[in-house]
């Protein structure tokens, strides 16, 4: 990949993102790329309590979950090929989490795995199914 193609890459993510609330940053500028931000203490489902977090550990830390945060992660292959992730993870153990949240007033936070074997494929997809 050459550098043309990663400054794309990342220009078009920090292009989709600077809406979101909280707005992820760039961890990594080198593969494997990757933005985090915190998730909002309102943004969860206590009530349903999907993942049986324990809400006066997680309000504990302020306005953000303690256990939880989000992601966009995109890794190269060495044979070209990329893998694409979307969603929520551990901060602990930073294993992805399942589905958040099924509707209602709370923002859906499902996993997206997804691979690409080339770089313009990749992009068609993040131009479809961001923009």
């Amino acid at each position: 990949m050459n550098s043309l193609q990663e400054e794309e890459l990342i220009d078009k993510i920090e292009s989709i993102i600077v809406d979101f609330d909280p707005t992820p940053y760039i961890e990594n500028i080198n593969f494997p790329l990757r933005w985090e931000s915190d998730i909002f203490i309102v943004d969860y489902d206590f009530k349903n309590n999907l993942l049986e977090l324990d809400k006066d550990f997680e309000v504990s830390g302020g306005m953000f979950l303690n256990t939880l945060r989000y992601a966009i992660e995109i890794k190269k292959s060495s044979t070209g090929t990329f893998h694409f992730t979307d969603g929520a993870f551990y901060v602990e153990a930073h294993t992805w989490s399942k589905k958040l949240n099924n509707g209602g007033e709370f923002p859906p936070f499902g996993l997206l795995k997804k691979e690409f074997d080339n770089f313009d494929q990749l992009v068609d997809y993040i131009n479809n199914e961001y923009d």
